[in-house]
């Protein structure tokens, strides 16, 4: 008997394993026939090192979107991001305070933000978007207000010099970033209780308080940890790209566009794999799209954007079909 066991749990693990293998090693065969198509360009170390740096901003933003996003959207974080950005900025450039004041600044701002909306929220009762639309005009606010700040005084919003704090978006360093960072979201969502309620949380928060889950402390433990994440990605975008643009009506929801579309591709893939790791298989294969569909000659902003759109709809479907669930 205890034979049979064991082969049945030697069994189960192989079938887990390859479970786990069926995406990747699908997405590999798709980058290998995009790497044809454009004559070996994709694939060259340069350009591979360029593909996985743009990536990893979008994989923070995945996994902070994952525990904000959770118990309903919050678009309000968005708008975090930005002003955290901003924020992280100054302290680094104006009070040069380097990475400490980069990615302290960066995710004290951010916590305290989510942790004020997400108060509102479970304070007044209401549905995560109302108050998550509500707050994130209210950041932008803040974000247009320090911008026409600074152009009445003849100057531009905070802009990081060449060279400052980009140390962490070069190798190795940005690959033991992300190594640290997928290893702490798999063990936080595997191995404690916390990530255990949250996802409980995630299902149906009333239904979780009422099994005798702290409601209001797990909601509020998440978000502070999807901050965090969020924080370091707004970090990030802000060393890559020298600064993050402030907008109004909504529009720095462009700015978590990539990371949630990684998202809401990896939902696709729970069944079969860790949602951390399956958001960074999600959030590379977008980027190497990005750089496949911009080699081809199409144009940025709609066309990209409608193909992506079109192939997160596709690949949903397709796991939503081949995916088998009891009710």
């Amino acid at each position: 008997m205890s034979d049979k066991k064991s082969f049945l749990s030697q069994e189960t693990r192989q079938g887990r394993i390859l479970n786990m293998l069926i995406y990747p090693v699908l997405f590999l065969v798709a980058v290998l026939i995009m790497n044809i198509a454009v004559g070996g360009a994709l694939l060259t170390p340069k350009n591979l090192s360029i593909i996985f740096v743009n990536c990893v901003p979008n994989v923070f933003v995945a996994w902070g979107v994952s525990y904000i996003w959770s118990t309903g959207p919050d678009f309000s974080c968005a708008a975090g991001m930005v002003l955290a950005g901003q924020v992280g900025g100054i302290l680094a450039v104006n009070y040069p305070l380097g990475y400490l004041g980069m990615f302290g600044g960066c995710i004290l701002c951010a916590v305290v933000l989510q942790l004020i909306s997400t108060g509102i929220r479970v304070k007044l009762n209401m549905r995560p978007w109302v108050i998550g639309i509500a707050m994130c005009l209210i950041y932008e606010s803040f974000g247009i207000m320090y911008s026409t700040a600074c152009a009445a005084k003849g100057h531009e919003t905070v802009t990081i010099p060449s060279g400052l704090c980009a140390g962490i978006t070069k190798m190795p360093w940005i690959v033991i970033l992300l190594a640290a960072g997928i290893i702490f979201m798999y063990l936080l969502h595997t191995r404690t209780s916390f990530g255990l309620n949250y996802r409980a949380l995630s299902c149906n928060e009333y239904v979780a308080e009422h099994m005798g889950i702290n409601r209001k402390k797990t909601i509020y433990i998440g978000v502070s940890i999807g901050a965090v994440m969020m924080a370091i990605a707004g970090a990030l975008t802000m060393i890559l790209s020298s600064r993050i643009t402030v907008a109004s009506n909504l529009g720095s929801f462009g700015s978590i566009s990539k990371g949630l579309c990684a998202w809401l591709l990896s939902s696709g893939m729970d069944n079969k794999v860790n949602p951390p790791t399956a958001i960074f298989i999600s959030a590379l294969f977008i980027a190497v799209i990005f750089n496949f569909l911009t080699r081809l000659g199409v144009p940025q902003g709609t066309w990209l954007d409608t193909i992506l759109g079109a192939f997160i709809i596709l690949f949903l479907c397709i796991s939503a079909r081949t995916s088998k669930e009891a009710v």
